[in-house]
C-alpha cells in the first residue's frame, strides 16, 4: 500500500507510524555515525532501505560543511515521504539536512563531480508545455552524456530539474572541431545556467494569467473548449486515460496534464495554484447527475473564498472528471469533502492531482473509499 504524506487519511494512521518508526531508526543511524567519515557507513543506507526501497541519501561538502541529503531520485512520487523523512530529523550539529539536491555554485559542481568543464556551454530552448531543454557543448568522451545530467541536476537543484527540464543531451562535435581538436561553444557558460534558466521561466510566467483560471466565470463560459479524444488513442500511464469528451478553459493546460510528460503546476501559475481533479465512477441514484451539476457544487463550496474553482469536465468509458485548480489545497478540501457527500457522489469518488510529486497523495470522497485504481 502506498501511504499518503501530504493529506494524510485516519485509515492509514497505524500504517503510516510504523514508517514513522523505521524513519526514526534511519536517524538513530545517522546519529551513531556522527559524520565522523566522509561517506556514512552502509548501515545508513540500509536503514533508510527499510524506510522506502526508492529513497537515497549522499553525503556532499561544501562551504557550509557537509550536508545530508535524502533524496527520491527520478521517483518524485516518493517526495512527500522525503519531506516527512527529513521533518523527523533530530538536531545533528555536524550536518546540515537537504530536501532532495539543492543547487549549488560552478565550483561546488565541479568539485562534486570531479570533472573539468571548462569550455563547456549550454543551450536552454523552450519545449512545449512549458518544458525546457538542455543542450551541452564542447563535451565528449565515455561519461559526457552522465556528467552533463549531473552538472545540470547540481547546478539547477533537483526538484526544479524535474519541474521544468525535459532534457538533458549533448551536441556533437563538428567534423573539423574532431579534427583540429576544437572545442565548439554556443549557449551560455556552464556557470550562467541557472541565471538562463531563470529568465525562462520568468517568461513562461508572466504568460499565465494574474490569478490563474480563479477569475473565469463557471460554465456556460464563450472562453471553454470543447473536444473530443480519439478512442484509438494510447493513453496508458496518462491521467485520466479512459476520456472521450471534454470541455476545458485552458487547452495547452488540458494538454499538457494528460499527454505523459513531466507535469507540475509551477509552470502554470505564478502564486502556488495546484491543479487537481474530482473522479468519480458513475453517480448515485439520489445525488447529482451530469459533470454540470458536480461543477456547480464544486463552485458553490470554493469560489465564494478564493480556494479554487472548476476549470474543466470530462467523460469516459468508465470515469467522469471535474477538472480543478485550488489555492490552498488543505482548505480546499476541507470545504470540498462535505459538498461532493453533499452531491452524493458514489463511493469511488476521489480527489486526486496532475503533479508528478503529487501521484500517490489522493483524498476520499467517503471514509470507506477504496484507493483510486488507476
Amino acid at each position: 500500500m502506498t501511504l499518503r504524506w501530504r493529506f494524510p487519511d485516519p485509515a492509514e494512521a497505524e500504517a503510516r507510524a510504523e514508517v514513522d518508526r523505521h524513519i526514526d531508526a534511519f536517524w538513530m543511524a545517522v546519529e551513531a555515525w556522527g559524520a565522523t567519515s566522509v561517506l556514512p557507513p552502509p548501515s545508513v543506507a540500509d536503514a533508510l532501505r527499510v524506510v522506502s526501497d526508492g529513497l537515497e541519501v549522499v553525503a556532499s561538502h561544501g562551504r557550509s560543511g557537509q550536508r545530508l541529503i535524502v533524496s527520491a531520485g527520478d521517483r518524485r512520487a516518493l517526495e512527500p515521504l522525503v519531506d516527512q523523512v527529513v521533518s523527523r530529523a533530530p538536531p545533528l550539529p555536524r550536518l546540515v539536512v537537504s530536501r532532495g539536491r539543492g543547487p549549488e555554485p560552478i565550483d561546488a559542481a565541479v568539485q562534486a563531480l570531479r570533472h573539468d568543464v571548462a569550455g563547456w556551454s549550454v543551450e536552454v530552448q523552450p519545449v512545449k508545455h512549458g518544458l525546457l531543454a538542455l543542450t551541452w557543448h564542447g563535451t565528449d568522451g565515455e561519461r559526457a552524456h552522465d556528467v552533463a545530467a549531473q552538472l545540470s541536476e547540481v547546478l539547477l537543484g533537483e526538484r526544479e530539474l524535474a519541474d521544468w527540464v525535459h532534457s538533458v543531451e549533448l551536441a556533437p562535435p563538428s567534423l573539423r572541431a574532431r579534427v583540429l581538436g576544437l572545442v565548439r561553444t554556443k549557449g551560455v557558460p556552464a556557470a550562467g545556467l541557472r541565471a538562463q534558466v531563470a529568465q525562462l521561466k520568468s517568461q513562461r510566467l508572466a504568460t499565465c494569467a494574474d490569478r490563474p483560471l480563479l477569475v473565469r466565470s463557471a460554465n456556460p463560459d464563450p472562453n471553454w473548449t470543447l473536444m473530443r479524444l480519439d478512442p484509438g488513442q494510447d493513453r496508458a500511464g496518462c491521467h485520466q486515460p479512459d476520456l472521450e469528451r471534454a470541455s476545458c478553459a485552458d487547452v495547452e493546460l488540458f494538454e499538457a496534464s494528460r499527454c505523459g510528460a513531466p507535469f507540475s503546476s509551477a509552470r502554470f501559475s505564478r502564486f502556488g495554484e495546484t491543479f487537481a481533479y474530482v473522479q468519480t465512477e458513475g453517480f448515485g441514484d439520489e445525488g447529482v447527475q451530469t459533470t454540470l451539476a458536480l461543477e456547480q457544487a464544486i463552485d458553490a463550496a470554493l469560489k465564494g473564498d478564493g480556494l479554487g474553482r472548476a476549470i474543466g469536465t470530462g467523460t469516459g468509458t468508465r470515469c467522469s472528471y471535474v477538472d480543478l485548480v485550488l489555492a490552498d489545497v488543505p482548505r480546499a478540501l476541507e470545504r470540498l469533502t462535505p459538498a461532493l457527500r453533499s452531491a452524493r457522489l458514489p463511493t469511488r469518488a476521489w480527489v486526486r492531482f496532475f503533479d508528478d510529486a503529487l501521484a500517490a497523495e489522493w483524498a476520499g470522497v467517503w471514509p470507506e473509499t477504496p484507493a483510486p485504481s488507476a
